[in-house]
């Protein structure tokens, strides 16, 4: 799915500006954050397989759809 994180951080960055883009990084962060709060309702057992892998779907499309084309791999 993604870089470890640090060839993750630096391929946020536009080429030749040392920038990063903002919202693809703020999108990571969130589906980070989202991931752990399934993966714990789910180890709580406050919702089960089903809706655990349902949300995560929905997560990696969330995912996708903020990374740039030339960022995913196949």
């Amino acid at each position: 799915m993604w870089p470890a994180s640090h060839e993750w951080a630096a391929s946020t960055r536009a080429p030749g500006t040392g920038e990063e883009f903002s919202h693809t990084i703020r999108c990571h962060r969130a589906v980070e954050a989202a991931r752990g709060v399934i993966l714990d309702l789910r180890d709580r057992g406050e919702i089960g397989d089903d809706a655990f892998f349902r949300l995560e779907e929905e997560l990696e499309g969330t995912e996708l759809s903020a990374t740039p084309r030339d960022e995913v791999v196949p």
